[in-house]
């Protein structure tokens, strides 16, 4: 905003107005916001590389976009003290900033200036992160807790008071399903619903552990209370009235807060492993391509317009609205497994070919001429941002003629551009029956690009 020490008003960020922005989290000195198409700003100190924007960039006083990520569908973006996390659709992880006591997994004490991925996660479909000041903890889709970071006041839950730089899973919750984490300044909290306990450990010299002490806690420990579960279990006792159901927990600093209500008035409590839809990086469906239909019938206008063209030239959106679902495939997405449903992509291609979405595709079509392709990057920074080169030769109007100068030739261009290395996983996934086919039958249409030169030929033949 301004180089101003301090702002003692709420003031409009220019830069970010017109993002729709759908998360902000602060460290100690800096801030991270996620966009709806995807993109990812960083501003405030970078002391320890923590706004992920490389090395040779100082603290920055407005939004800087990290274009290192870029591509990548993202559920999440977290801020500990003085490190950054990003967490992707697919569960993989990324994190950037202060390594002084292994927050980062990255088994080892470095600093990070620029996002990387954290591959001893890759496997436990991470969907949920939570940063103390110089630890973090991450919940998966099973209900697990791993953490890893500073634990000299016990704050990881391992039973000692030693610092982990790699994930390791808190072993005295693995009998419970969490659904919920909170981290602190150097304490942790886990709830379990199925007994509506909450957990704490870590630093207790303020009470926020809330076990009825001031002293650190090593292990998950029971916060003190009259606690229930929202099962019904206690409909016949005469004591109900005394007892509480969390419906969400928070902490920050030195402090704890649950979010609860009567036992006799109580819902369900928030579950962290299932993402609002509206929280995370805009997907392209059927439900999307409604809402667009109605906004543009009642309202045409410039901003309405400007909205669904940011959604549609963003990479990031795309990749991430054909995730294969079926018994959570998508989370094993790998240099080999593409992770998406190309079947769901052909679907809805073909509906836009309707004449009732006429508008919406002529959209599409000008997004991919004049941003999504020519901004397709030669050195994808993850597997998944390689999706959109799966997705866009389903677009039938890439085997039309009439689109051969302006879509076919820029995107097949943009193949041939591709570094040795994704080049390679591209090779890969056209080896697969499920997703190669199209991919395959573009590429040999485009065959007079001169595309039998690229290695990805030699992949398949």
């Amino acid at each position: 905003m301004t180089t101003e020490d301090s702002v003692a008003v709420p003031r409009l960020i220019q830069k970010l107005n017109q993002q729709t922005i759908l998360q902000v989290s602060c460290g100690n000195w800096h801030c991270l916001a996620l966009a709806a198409d995807g993109q990812f700003f960083t501003w405030g100190k970078n002391s320890h590389g923590q706004l992920g924007l490389g090395k040779e960039f100082p603290s920055q006083t407005s939004p800087q976009r990290v274009r290192s990520l870029e591509g990548i569908p993202l559920a999440q973006v977290a801020a500990g003290g003085a490190h950054s996390f990003a967490l992707s659709l697919s569960g993989a992880v990324f994190g950037w900033g202060m390594n002084n006591a292994g927050q980062l997994g990255l088994s080892d004490e470095k600093d990070r200036e620029s996002p990387c991925h954290v591959k001893l996660l890759r496997t436990q479909k991470v969907v949920y992160i939570s940063c103390g000041e110089e630890h973090t903890a991450v919940l998966t889709k099973s209900g697990g807790v791993f953490t890893f970071g500073a634990g000299s006041c016990g704050q990881l839950g391992h039973g000692s008071m030693n610092d982990e730089v790699n994930p390791r899973r808190v072993l005295e919750l693995m009998g419970s399903e969490v659904t919920q984490i909170a981290c602190g300044r150097q304490h942790t909290l886990a709830f379990v619903p199925s007994s509506g306990l909450i957990y704490a450990f870590g630093c207790g010299a303020r009470g926020q552990l809330g076990t009825g002490h001031t002293c650190n806690v090593k292990c998950p420990s029971p916060v003190k209370g009259y606690w229930a579960a929202h099962s019904g279990q206690l409909s016949a006792r005469a004591d109900r009235f005394k007892y509480r159901v969390v419906k969400q927990i928070f902490s920050g600093g030195d402090q704890t807060f649950v979010l609860c209500s009567t036992y006799e008035n109580s819902s369900p409590a928030v579950d962290f492993r299932t993402v609002n839809q509206t929280h995370y990086t805009h997907l392209i469906n059927d439900e999307t391509l409604a809402i667009w239909r109605q906004k543009l019938s009642e309202h045409n206008n410039a901003n309405t317009m400007n909205g669904v063209v940011q959604i549609l030239s963003s990479a990031a959106c795309w990749n991430g609205s054909f995730l294969e679902k079926k018994i959570d495939e998508h989370f094993k997405t790998s240099s080999k497994i593409p992770g998406i449903d190309l079947n769901s992509t052909r679907v809805l291609f073909e509906k836009l070919m309707h004449s009732q979405h006429s508008v919406i595709l002529e959209q599409i079509l000008n997004s991919f001429e004049s941003c999504l392709i020519p901004q397709l990057s030669s050195s994808p920074p993850d597997v998944e941002a390689m999706r959109i080169y799966l997705i866009l030769p389903e677009f039938p109007l890439l085997q039309d003629s009439k689109y051969y100068i302006t879509l076919t030739i820029p995107l097949a261009m943009a193949i041939l551009r591709l570094d040795t290395n994704p080049s390679k996983v591209l090779g890969e996934f056209m080896k697969l029956s499920t997703t190669g086919f199209g991919l395959t039958r573009f590429v040999l249409s485009a065959g007079s690009c001169r595309l039998r030169s690229n290695n990805l030929f030699v992949a398949i033949y």
